[in-house]
């Protein structure tokens, strides 16, 4: 086996086992949703977490290692790791403030820093998504289809929230949406890698024969 094969397969085994982190994730957070109706407010996810402390703060480390995994790897592949981690770092201050604070109006400081690190997490999480699309957005249909589809997500489930406020499933609606849109996107990026290293081998060889 050629380096440049070797190379392929050890990325797109680590791929492999992010999309596993990415599937167990995704089932652990469906599970939790159903301690309540997640289509009510008393389904919210934060609100779930005052009877569940121990289950929410596995679910917040979950949510951000999982998407830290995924974008980390897209932001690599296009050179911009000073980027993520300016946003990503922040947005995990952000889930911290959400995981250690109680969703508890009755006290009223916590419950403000908990609203306050949702909010953070949310924009920066959604932000870095929306980022990740669309400097890609010239490299194919894929991309463009992608980046304003998330864009239109972001944007209903706002509105969605305005109307109804938290609930399990406009909070867990766009987390899931962006897990397995990334994890679409990193196995995208790897075909475009792949089909490039092959055409760039093609006229290397050609070149070589001539």
């Amino acid at each position: 086996m050629s380096i440049r094969n070797f190379d392929f397969f050890e990325v797109f085994m680590k791929k492999i086992w992010i999309s596993l982190i990415s599937a167990l994730y995704c089932g652990f957070t469906l599970g939790y949703m159903h301690f309540a109706d997640p289509r009510t407010n008393v389904g919210a996810l934060s609100t779930i977490g005052r009877d569940h402390p121990v289950l929410f703060a596995l679910w917040g480390a979950g949510t951000y290692g999982v998407l830290y995994l995924l974008l980390y790897t897209m932001y690599n592949k296009q050179k911009r790791r000073g980027l993520c981690h300016g946003l990503l770092l922040p947005a995990g201050a952000g889930m911290a403030l959400t995981v250690c604070c109680p969703f508890d109006f009755e006290r009223h400081a916590l419950w403000l820093l908990h609203c306050i690190g949702s909010l953070a997490f949310s924009v920066l999480s959604g932000v870095a998504i929306f980022l990740c699309f669309l400097f890609s957005f010239k490299k194919g249909r894929f991309w463009q289809c992608t980046t304003v589809f998330w864009a239109a997500l972001m944007i209903g489930d706002l509105i969605l929230l305005l109307i109804y406020k938290e609930t399990g499933l406009i909070e867990a609606m766009p987390v899931l949406t962006g897990v397995v849109l990334l994890n679409i996107a990193i196995y995208q990026k790897e075909k475009v890698t792949a089909y490039a290293a092959s055409v760039s081998y093609t006229h290397l060889r050609a070149h070589e024969t001539a």
